[in-house]
């Protein structure tokens, strides 16, 4: 069974560079409405597979994309 971790952010631009970025390095990701549980300055996030959490932070880092967080 999949487990998926989900990168808020703060706003939508950077959500949408993310998913952009993401699949140009053929790491799958979903544009999604933030969980309720989870709350965001912006209503949409990144959902991920939890196996590509590293290849997540690295883009994020060498791509210095602002988010809020990353919850697994």
């Amino acid at each position: 069974m999949k487990s998926y971790g989900y990168v808020l952010f703060y706003s939508t631009s950077a959500a949408l560079r993310t998913e952009k970025v993401a699949k140009i390095l053929n790491i799958p990701v979903k544009l999604v409405s933030v969980p309720r549980q989870l709350g965001s300055d912006c209503g949409v996030c990144i959902q991920f597979d939890t196996a590509y959490e590293e290849g997540i932070r690295e883009l994020l880092e060498s791509k210095r994309i602002e988010y809020s967080r990353i919850h697994i």
